[in-house]
């Protein structure tokens, strides 16, 4: 549970650093209210969508990657120490849109649910809290989205067996 201690307290430290309280809270406020997930594979383009719709809608956006990166940078930390440290930041991104959602304010949490389970419980945390919610997979070919994935790391952290890899445990 250390882990989660220091997750939270860095995650807290960067959300206020980024701004997303306060004056540019009020500003967007004359937003329609509604949280939007971000579902796909690696290197679909689920970052480029979330920060377009947020371009053009004023909603706020919350990468789970993002925090994620904040916290551990390209650290690999091991698989099940990732999966809780993961779960960790989206129950905290689904938390700060529940508070964006009080305000009238709308967000869009860039992350993939790659689990049907982790979907099901943002959608259901969603519910339970009257928020209204849309979900959007997005979705590319496998050499477009190695292409990106390439990009993006130098080659260093993937090559196409390692997004084969990760391809098998994303849950249709």
């Amino acid at each position: 549970m250390q882990i989660l201690h220091i997750i939270f307290k860095a995650l807290k430290r960067r959300y206020l650093l980024y701004g997303y309280e306060s004056q540019e809270l009020r500003q967007g406020a004359d937003y329609a209210m509604s949280v939007t997930l971000m579902r796909g594979k690696i290197g679909a383009g689920k970052s480029y969508t979330a920060r377009g719709i947020c371009s053009e809608t004023g909603a706020k956006l919350l990468s789970v990657d993002f925090f994620m990166e904040s916290v551990f940078g390209n650290e690999c930390i091991g698989r099940e120490k990732h999966i809780e440290a993961e779960k960790a930041v989206l129950e905290f991104c689904l938390n700060i849109a529940k508070t964006l959602s009080g305000m009238g304010i709308s967000a869009v949490i860039d992350h993939g649910f790659w689990l049907k389970s982790e979907l099901l419980a943002a959608e259901s945390f969603l519910k339970d809290n009257g928020i209204g919610f849309e979900v959007i997979e997005v979705d590319a070919d496998f050499e477009t989205r190695l292409e990106r994935v390439l990009s993006r790391t130098d080659g260093k952290r993937f090559d196409k067996d390692k997004l084969m890899i990760f391809d098998n445990y994303y849950e249709k």
